[in-house]
């Protein structure tokens, strides 16, 4: 709280605050539940922003692929503290690799799961890249990729998020 103050007295307002990247058990940043974030989200930062004063909306986090997005939404979304909390939805898009077209509109019809149960949250996938640190496989073209089929990648990745 006391950085988005910060920002604010030099004219910069936050938007959103994400409470955590990538979260879940099996994530590389925060082995966290998401009973755990319903909490730390709905009985202590929501109400502490909210005493405060703060317009900066809240995110619980940024969960690692739609998937997960759709799960931990569902769980956090289900415990009413926490949701009165939740202004948004951020999810990264990683899971499918190029050329996946069939598994990524799987995947996209997850997140449009979540859009038709809360259809007052805003979704906002937020990250995602291919990196040999992040699983492309070696199979694939070297990195960077220059071609059109890439390109048609990423565009029907645009598209169906």
């Amino acid at each position: 709280m006391s950085f988005v103050r910060a920002y604010a007295a030099e004219g910069i307002n936050i938007d959103y605050v994400s409470l955590f990247n990538e979260p879940g058990p099996h994530c590389f940043y925060t082995n966290i539940t998401t009973a755990e974030i319903s909490d730390l989200l709905g009985n202590h930062v929501g109400p502490l922003f909210r005493r405060e004063g703060l317009r900066t909306r809240l995110a619980f986090g940024e969960p690692m692929d739609r998937s997960d997005g759709r799960d931990q939404a569902l769980a956090v979304l289900g415990h009413p503290a926490a949701a009165s909390f939740v202004d948004i939805l951020f999810y990264h898009g990683y899971g499918q690799l190029p050329g996946q077209v069939p598994a990524l509109h799987n995947d996209t019809a997850r997140i449009r799961d979540v859009h038709l149960r809360f259809p007052h949250l805003r979704l906002w996938m937020t990250e995602v890249c291919w990196a040999y640190e992040a699983g492309y496989p070696s199979t694939l073209p070297p990195l960077p990729r220059l071609d059109f089929e890439d390109g048609l990648w990423w565009g029907q990745m645009i598209m169906a998020d």
